[in-house]
C-alpha cells in the first residue's frame, strides 16, 4: 500500500506540522544510532520491536567511513544543540579513537 510522506508538500500537514514531524525524526535517528553506536541497544533488537528503524549512521559500513564520520559529526552538533553534553562527550571520544587508528594506519 503506498502511503503518503508526511514531510512531503503535499500532505495535509501544516508547514508547522511538517517541521515538527521533520524534528521527530531527526532526533529518533540520531538518539537511535547513538544508542547503537556506543554499544547500549544493537540494530536487530531494535528491529525486533518495530518493524522500521530510523538512523543517522550507516550500520552496515564501518564508522571510520566518511560518510559515517559526517554522521557521527552531525550527530555530535545535534546533541550540542540539544545540551546533551555527556553524549557529546562519547561520540567525541569515539571520533578520536578512528583518528588515532587511521594515523597509526596511514604511517
Amino acid at each position: 500500500m503506498f502511503e503518503l510522506n508526511p514531510l512531503d508538500e503535499d500532505s495535509e500537514l501544516s508547514y508547522t506540522e511538517r517541521l515538527e514531524t521533520e524534528y521527530f525524526l531527526l532526533d529518533k535517528a540520531f538518539r537511535n544510532s547513538f544508542e547503537i553506536i556506543i554499544g547500549a541497544t544493537t540494530l536487530k533488537f531494535c528491529l525486533k520491536e518495530t518493524e522500521q528503524v530510523i538512523l543517522a549512521h550507516d550500520p552496515e559500513s564501518p564508522l571510520d567511513t566518511d560518510k559515517n564520520w559526517e554522521s557521527l559529526q552531525n550527530m555530535l552538533d545535534y546533541f550540542i544543540e540539544e545540551e546533551e553534553y555527556e553524549k557529546c562527550a562519547k561520540i567525541r571520544d569515539i571520533m578520536s579513537l578512528f583518528n588515532k587508528h587511521n594515523n597509526i594506519k596511514n604511517k
